[in-house]
């Protein structure tokens, strides 16, 4: 049952036996429960202690939890963590945690060579391909039919149409896997 808003005189009362935490800048009041203490430091906070254990780094506000070289440490070992197959040469790479795509040798290689690295000193992923979408236009216009007009057209064969379109003229998306790639692979197809 909702609570009927009070009249201006009745809407306020004074209390003496709160306890909890105030933020230092905009002076808002949190209770000792649920993180008050927590919440009330992090509220006005321009920086923030790194959540590595043993790190003193700090990082800004409302960027990361941890400070960028602990970031970058987390970032290197989940990639060692991932699978490594070897690459045969055909199927795209993309860097890890980046936007930048490989879909030929080449490509890689005059990447590699403009940074001043090799090839299997890149950390890569190998790419899977996405599944392209499926369309059903019965759901698409369900919410727009009155009344016994979902049985007026053939559903399936709309279906069939559209989708049939979409795995002809919709290209093939890449998108980064769970593997990367092993470094005797990369080393052996771009030997010196």
């Amino acid at each position: 049952m909702p609570i009927a808003p009070l009249p201006y005189e009745e809407a306020a009362e004074h209390r003496t036996n709160l306890s909890g935490w105030v933020c230092k800048t905009c002076r808002k009041f949190w209770g000792e429960d649920n993180g008050g203490e927590h919440i009330a430091r992090y509220c006005c906070a321009g920086d923030l202690p790194c959540k590595t254990e043993g790190c003193k780094s700090r990082v800004q506000k409302h960027t990361y939890i941890y400070c960028q070289p602990c970031l970058n440490k987390r970032d290197f070992k989940r990639w060692l963590a991932l699978q490594e197959v070897p690459w045969d040469g055909k199927v795209p790479l993309v860097l890890d945690d980046d936007d930048r795509y490989f879909f030929d040798e080449d490509d890689l290689r005059e990447y590699a060579e403009e940074h001043g690295m090799k090839p299997w000193e890149l950390r890569l992923v190998v790419c899977v391909e996405e599944t392209k979408p499926s369309f059903d236009m019965y759901d698409f216009l369900q919410d727009y039919l009155c009344d016994g007009q979902e049985d007026e057209a053939n559903w399936s064969e709309i279906d069939k149409t559209v989708n049939d379109w979409i795995v002809e003229h919709v290209p093939t998306v890449w998108v980064a896997g769970k593997q990367r790639v092993t470094e005797q692979s990369l080393r052996e197809i771009f030997a010196e």
